[in-house]
């Protein structure tokens, strides 16, 4: 027996039918909906693996790495959601001293989340599913996400932790490092440990997942046309395969420079100083990440103070996006608001403003 596919607007209208009955406004209810969801990645752990590999052929330790990720994400939702439902109380002023003042957290209702292919458990798009209704939307995009690395970077450690951030997924990931912003003393250098850290990573045979399909691979075997490489280069379009790529001596004009990569090439444009990185990244659109490797406070107080970006990471690449505490999202070109832990309850809900005044008269009088 065949059933007949329902429409988006039928979707919709039973959501919202089921939303107004109230009892997903629970505490109790959300609270076993999240440990349902922990229960669900624990149990099917292994098809959700095997699922990421027979799709995109991704890195078992990659799709664990992300069920792991999404775990921790919802124990800290669990182990706040009371706290953050609680009316607020926010501050009084004279006049307000016999007044109630609170803030309630009113759920949105019905929403759209739509998750990205290529983490489907990290990044997790919330965007509203009305049309004549006027509600906020929370994009995260991407952009081209820089990597400064100053001569103070231990560049052992900072090539192991920027390949590991380019490797990733093959670098199709929206907060992959995108390039590289050094002078060129440190670029020989970091050439030298990054050779070590791939070798680490893969030993001879150093194939990671494939691109997702063929347009993409034709687009990034496009953009290695012209580059000088250092490191790796080789393709394979039977398999959509591009071995993670490292180029020097990259003008600003040349097509690697001029679109996100979102694959396995990371060019280095060399830089004098940090003057001249962080003018070079405010000539550009706002990015989704920006990647800092520095031992000086001063250089990283610098560069944090004058870019903008959705996010910074020092030191390392990536794990910003894995911290529960800290919000995730982009800024202008790189997408809008933000989500994550305290984030993402504030994504769905509305702070509706209540005072309740008493009968007492005080200020008539």
């Amino acid at each position: 027996m065949s059933h007949r596919q329902k429409s988006a607007k039928e979707v919709v209208a039973t959501a919202r039918c089921a939303f107004n009955k109230g009892f997903t406004k629970q505490i109790k209810y959300r609270l076993k909906q999240l440990n349902n969801f922990i229960k669900f990645l624990q149990q099917h752990e292994e098809e959700i693996v095997q699922s990421m590999y027979d799709d995109l052929r991704k890195h078992r330790e990659e799709a664990r790495l992300e069920i792991i990720v999404a775990i921790n994400h919802l124990n800290y939702l669990i182990n706040n959601v009371r706290k953050w439902t609680r009316p607020e109380n926010p501050p009084k002023r004279l006049v307000d001293t016999f007044d109630g003042l609170y803030i309630y957290h009113d759920p949105y209702g019905v929403v759209l989340v739509m998750g990205s292919w290529n983490v489907p458990l990290l990044t997790l798009v919330p965007v509203t599913a009305a049309n004549k209704y006027l509600t906020p939307n929370t994009l995260e995009l991407g952009g081209k996400n820089p990597v400064y690395i100053d001569s103070s970077a231990n560049l052992e450690l900072t090539a192991e932790r920027v390949m590991w951030g380019k490797c990733f997924n093959s670098g199709q990931a929206c907060i992959a490092p995108d390039y590289i912003l050094c002078t060129k003393e440190v670029e020989k250098i970091f050439l030298e440990h990054a050779k070590k850290a791939v070798q680490k990573f893969y030993g001879d045979n150093p194939k990671s997942c494939p691109i997702v399909n063929d347009h993409h691979f034709r687009r990034l075997s496009g953009l290695l046309n012209g580059l000088t490489i250092a490191l790796g280069g080789r393709t394979d379009a039977l398999e959509n395969y591009i071995e993670l790529t490292v180029a020097i001596d990259v003008k600003p004009e040349h097509p690697v420079m001029q679109e996100e990569i979102f694959g396995p090439i990371l060019p280095i444009v060399t830089v004098q100083n940090v003057q001249e990185a962080v003018n070079f990244i405010n000539q550009r659109e706002k990015a989704l990440a920006l990647y800092i490797f520095t031992k000086s406070p001063t250089v990283q107080t610098y560069i944090i103070e004058n870019t903008s970006c959705g996010g910074v990471t020092v030191n390392d690449t990536l794990v910003h996006l894995i911290t529960e505490s800290l919000p995730f999202g982009g800024v202008g070109f790189s997408g809008m608001g933000c989500y994550k832990g305290k984030d993402s309850y504030d994504t769905f809900v509305h702070r509706k403003s209540v005072l309740v005044k008493n009968f007492w008269g005080i200020i008539e009088m």
